[in-house]
């Protein structure tokens, strides 16, 4: 609005200086000399009629004319003086208006520097949506794979034995509570003790798994066995079995040694089961917000 103001305004000055310096100045009048004085003569006056008036002389076009052009150039000086007077008022405004021009020209940079920073922050936010796109696009992935996790069998079967480990744990746990109370390990025995009795019985048993089968392969069938080593091949198998789960009482002395006494053994296990009870529900509390949030 400022700068169409401001465009109208030069552009009447510029025209009032152009019709100011274009139009002719009026040429000065010379002064007139004095008309002369003459007595015209007097014409022999003729006898009027009684009842008559006399004719008076007409007066002469020239001195009309003169008195025309002085009006008309006293007229011309004062459109004059006018135009000179609006020419100085536009002058004034022109001057009055050049701060302001200054001050929108600077408003103007300001602007167009906003603009550049506003268009690179646009470029900005305009990656920043791709990305947030291309994660919403990914996490609608994932939903749609855990989605079909939930509502697959697998998630329901997962569910039940979560629930049937719970069940058994429990009765696990109220089989342990139920336990007497063990007394300490004897005074007299000693870790080293514990350990070399182990190596013996594994050294045994590894005798005793080594023993053919009895009776063997290549015995005719029509044969009766003898008893007795028949007796033996049961005990052998009977003490095979009965330590199957000597692979692992290498690291019973560390254990007892560590737990100090079976009350103490007693007590972790049970710490062991509650521990197991409180992460199979936390699990199966995850699985089943899970398959809340996921169902359609």
């Amino acid at each position: 609005m400022n700068k169409a103001v401001w465009l109208t305004g030069t552009f009447l000055v510029i025209t009032v200086l152009l019709v100011t310096g274009c139009s002719p100045k009026p040429a000065p009048v010379p002064a007139l000399p004095p008309p002369p004085l003459t007595v015209p003569a007097t014409a022999p006056v003729a006898a009027s009629a009684p009842g008559t008036t006399p004719r008076t002389a007409q007066t002469p076009l020239r001195s009309e004319s003169t008195k025309e052009l002085e009006d008309k150039i006293r007229q011309l000086e004062t459109e004059n003086q006018q135009l000179r007077s609006q020419n100085q008022q536009l002058g004034n405004r022109l001057a009055l208006l050049e701060p302001e021009n200054q001050r929108l020209r600077t408003d103007n940079q300001q602007l167009n520097s906003q603009l550049a920073l506003l268009g690179t922050e646009n470029q900005k936010l305009q990656i920043e949506n791709q990305r947030l796109n291309s994660d919403l696009s990914r996490m609608a992935n994932i939903l749609q794979s855990i989605r079909a996790v939930v509502t697959s069998s697998s998630y329901s079967a997962t569910l039940s034995r979560l629930s049937s480990m719970q069940s058994d744990t429990t009765q696990l746990a109220a089989f342990v509570t139920g336990l007497p109370h063990l007394p300490p390990l004897p005074g007299g025995m000693n870790f080293a003790e514990i350990n070399q009795v182990v190596l013996k019985a594994q050294t045994l048993r590894g005798v005793l798994v080594s023993l053919p089968k009895l009776p063997p392969s290549i015995w005719p069938p029509f044969l009766p066995f003898p008893p007795e080593l028949l007796e033996l091949d049961r005990q052998r198998q009977t003490f095979i079995a009965l330590t199957e789960w000597m692979n692992n009482l290498q690291s019973l002395p560390t254990f007892l040694q560590t737990a100090r006494d079976l009350e103490e053994f007693r007590t972790n296990i049970e710490t062991y089961i509650r521990e197991i009870q409180t992460t199979m529900s936390e699990i199966k509390d995850v699985l089943q917000q899970v398959g809340k949030i996921v169902s359609p």
